[in-house]
């Protein structure tokens, strides 16, 4: 994008003197809005950036689900109105995910929120990387802020901070994590000529909004929706709620849970009762109990897990598999797959 473009300044429309991210950045929480002209011209400066990338990527963060009722970080007054595992797609996951679908995000969506709204609305777990953790994955659960990035994740992020040739981040404040790094190294080859650089959609100021080729200041579902109406998309369905028809699933996937090729398959024993062994994160190796199936369609298990990480002692703690994954086991899409049945002696 050309250095050269510029735009009013927005108007400041929210007052609030507090830290977005307390101990992480000294950005404020002032929220800011373009007027309507501004608004159509940035958001068709985009459509057209968009068609010309080959490698773009969504970059979201935990204001990208407020409006489905899940509460963010960084804002005084988002979402929390919502079980966060109950919550549903907003219009803007739909628009985002038809937007994939259509080849317009090639370059993959990195998630930082961990409520699984990407994939409720359609989008394949082979095109995500939840690189903080995920609620329906039971070998990714939630990394704390002093925790580690699980090593795979983080070696696919790093590919795509490579290859990434436009950064669209919605809805993150982006306030030093290290999966920042995807927008900013998009950011600064863009500014030698290199690819489009980084857009960010949000009403708050950010550290890299000087940094940024674009910031659009709206409602990130304002924004959206008019992207998707500039590049002719319509929002993915609303899916049904899934029900598994079979239990036993035969998946091509060794006992590590790594995709292997050729036609031999392994089973998958998912019926309420069967033992299953979590194949990484760290939970790596413990052996899980089904449950059943949520009323979501969902697999809820128990993993037995040391209390506070210390002593022999471990609970049973609750966790579940989203739908997603049954079908990405069963067609082989994703290299590694969060549970595996083990063979019996």
């Amino acid at each position: 994008m050309p250095a050269t473009q510029t735009w009013p300044e927005p108007e400041l429309c929210h007052r609030d003197d507090s830290e977005a991210r307390p101990g992480y950045t000294s950005m404020k929480r002032h929220e800011y809005r373009d007027c309507d002209s501004v608004l159509d011209e940035k958001i068709s400066f985009l459509a057209s950036k968009l068609r010309e990338a080959t490698h773009a990527v969504v970059y979201a963060g935990a204001g990208l689900s407020t409006s489905a009722g899940i509460s963010d970080y960084a804002s005084s007054r988002g979402g929390g109105t919502t079980s966060p595992l109950l919550a549903q797609p907003t219009i803007a996951h739909r628009l985002l995910v038809a937007m994939s679908l259509r080849g317009l995000f090639a370059g993959g969506w990195i998630q930082q929120n961990h409520d699984g709204l990407p994939q409720k609305a359609g989008l394949p777990q082979s095109h995500i990387n939840e690189i903080h953790g995920a609620w329906f994955d039971p070998s990714n659960p939630v990394v704390k802020m002093s925790g580690n990035l699980r090593d795979d994740l983080f070696k696919q992020l790093l590919e795509t901070e490579s290859q990434a040739d436009l950064v669209l981040a919605v809805g993150t404040s982006m306030s030093g994590m290290n999966a920042d790094r995807v927008a900013v190294s998009c950011a600064e080859r863009a500014t030698r000529g290199k690819g489009h650089g980084l857009v960010i959609i949000s009403l708050q100021r950010t550290q890299h909004t000087k940094d940024a080729q674009l910031h659009i200041f709206a409602d990130i579902d304002t924004v959206i929706n008019c992207l998707a109406s500039k590049l002719d998309i319509t929002a993915t369905p609303l899916l049904p709620q899934p029900s598994l028809a079979n239990f036993v699933l035969r998946v091509p996937y060794d006992e590590d849970g790594k995709l292997y090729s050729g036609d031999s398959r392994r089973i998958l024993d998912i019926s309420q009762g069967a033992e299953v062994c979590i194949t990484g994160g760290p939970h790596k190796g413990e052996i899980a109990e089904i449950i059943g199936q949520d009323r979501h369609g969902h697999i809820d298990l128990r993993i037995p897990v040391k209390l506070n990480g210390k002593g022999n002692f471990k609970a049973k703690v609750p966790a579940k598999l989203g739908t997603w994954w049954i079908s990405a086991a069963t067609a082989g899409t994703v290299p590694l797959i969060p549970i595996v049945t083990l063979p019996k002696n």
